[in-house]
């Protein structure tokens, strides 16, 4: 037994352990100039770890200690990525939401989105083709969450969303910070040249000056 924990000692100590588990965390947890850094630290820790162990002779353990270093750096980091309930798109998608009404055209959407920001909650713009503004969609309640609610529109509409994050508030545990709202886009309508004219929600606003009941 004594054998068996000298040698544990000699391949792996407190401080290796310390050292992959504070920069995994950090890498993990952390938005990207602090994620890299940590990635950089542990880096020069791991190798400069093992480049003494092969100076001193312990060859055999200054493999198994940058093997033991990477896996436990990395799982910390692959665990953060994988586990969906700390993300923050995820955590938006479960949110429940009232709707005005159980179906509606994509023209009403979009008025509710621009003009009513109390039903979302998240900003949401919406862009499509001003032939598709007639559209319907319907929902089985009022009451849905964001994510079955924008099911139902990418099931019965040609729309996509897409979350809009800023690149330095991403984190590997929360994922995108979706700082600047959700994008539902018709996909012809984001490169150009366009071939179809897009709808104008604020000439809808104006013109018709649309009241959506229930029904």
């Amino acid at each position: 037994m004594n054998a068996v924990i000298n040698m544990l000692r000699k391949t792996f100590s407190i401080s290796d352990v310390l050292v992959s588990a504070v920069c995994g965390t950090i890498a993990a947890a952390c938005v990207v100039p602090f994620s890299l850094i940590a990635l950089i630290v542990f880096g020069f820790a791991v190798f400069g770890t093992a480049r003494a162990r092969v100076q001193s002779g312990r060859t055999r353990f200054a493999t198994a200690n940058f093997l033991i270093s990477i896996l436990l750096f990395g799982g910390l980091v692959g665990s953060a990525w994988a586990y969906r309930p700390t993300k923050i798109e995820d955590q938006l998608l479960r949110r429940e939401i009232k709707l005005p009404a159980t179906q509606m055209t994509l023209a009403e959407l979009c008025y509710i989105a621009a003009y009513d920001r109390q039903v979302f909650p998240i900003s949401i713009s919406f862009c499509f083709a001003d032939a598709d503004k007639e559209t319907l969609i319907r929902w089985q309640s009022q009451d849905v969450t964001l994510g079955k609610f924008l099911d139902a529109i990418e099931s019965q509409s040609v729309l996509r969303r897409r979350f809009m994050n800023c690149g330095n508030g991403y984190t590997i545990l929360h994922g995108g910070d979706c700082t600047f709202g959700l994008y539902v886009r018709d996909p012809e309508l984001t490169v150009p040249p366009f071939s179809r004219t897009r709808f104008d929600v604020e000439a809808y606003a104006a013109n018709r000056n649309p009241r959506i009941t229930a029904r």
